[in-house]
């Protein structure tokens, strides 16, 4: 990804290039990974955490997930079928990688099924009352967050992966 400041883009915009160069301002190339990835990892931390007991602790990724689910380039991420299975699969086998690297046992199969309706018990009321309390102590809004449109969330994306038999 190629970022630049904003003075230099103001620059630039107003075809004051000489200011930029007389300052040494330069775009600056850096790797980022791309969203639909950040996604993926994020839908699978969730089902991870939720098998493993330990997704009290993580429900800003429940959160995560639902608000990029709503995004136009997640979206279109999603409808394209080739895409979207040949990147699951890698990032499932990236998290039994590093499982395995790591020599964690537990009771979760990273390339395994993704079967929301399997571990949908652990969204259990706990998690709805952390959830829905976000806002209070992560969020900058005063607006309780909606678990039912999270599980919502899931449930849609449950529907999508069957769609391309994951």
């Amino acid at each position: 990804m190629v970022v630049q400041t904003y003075i230099q883009n103001y620059l630039e915009s107003n075809e004051m290039q000489n200011i930029a160069e007389e300052y040494a301002l330069q775009d600056v190339q850096i790797n980022a990974l791309d969203i639909t990835r950040t996604f993926l990892d994020k839908i699978l931390a969730v089902k991870r955490h939720a098998t493993c007991g330990t997704i009290s602790s993580k429900v800003r990724h429940i959160y995560d997930v639902t608000v990029l689910y709503e995004r136009d380039d997640i979206q279109r991420f999603l409808s394209d079928a080739d895409t979207l299975k040949e990147l699951l699969t890698k990032t499932k086998e990236t998290d039994r990688f590093y499982l395995e690297k790591r020599s964690t046992t537990i009771q979760y199969d990273p390339v395994g099924p993704y079967d929301f309706p399997s571990w949908r018990q652990y969204f259990n009321d706990s998690v709805r009352r952390q959830y829905e309390k976000l806002h209070e102590d992560l969020l900058y809004t005063n607006e309780r967050q909606d678990f039912d449109k999270a599980i919502s969330t899931f449930e849609k994306i449950h529907n999508i992966f069957l769609s391309i038999e994951e």
